[in-house]
C-alpha cells in the first residue's frame, strides 16, 4: 500500500506477519532523524490492548522505517514525516 509519504510493505519478521512503513525520501535532514528517533523512543514504552504493537525501526540518514504488528483489516492512519 502506498501513501503520500512512503509505502507499507506485509513481512515476515521471526515468524510474525508484521508492516513495514518505509518512508519515500532517500536522505533527511539532521533534524527530521532526530525527531524520527523520539517518535520510535516514545513507540517502543507504548504497551496497551488497543495500540499498534511496534516491533522496531530503521533510523539511518538513507532510510527511515517503522515494523509493527500486520493487522490485515486495519485502516492506516499515518502521519508525516516533517520536512
Amino acid at each position: 500500500m502506498e501513501g503520500s509519504c512512503g509505502t507499507v510493505y506485509h513481512g515476515l519478521w521471526c515468524g510474525s506477519d508484521v508492516a513495514i512503513k518505509v518512508f519515500s525520501k532517500q536522505e533527511y535532514p539532521d533534524e527530521v532523524i532526530l525527531s524520527f528517533r523520539q517518535e520510535v523512543s516514545l513507540m517502543k514504552r507504548l504497551r496497551h490492548p488497543n495500540k499498534l504493537l511496534f516491533m522496531g525501526a530503521v533510523t539511518s540518514p538513507q532510510r527511515l522505517c517503522i515494523v509493527t504488528e500486520f493487522l490485515p483489516r486495519a485502516v492506516l492512519l499515518t502521519s508525516e514525516v516533517p520536512s
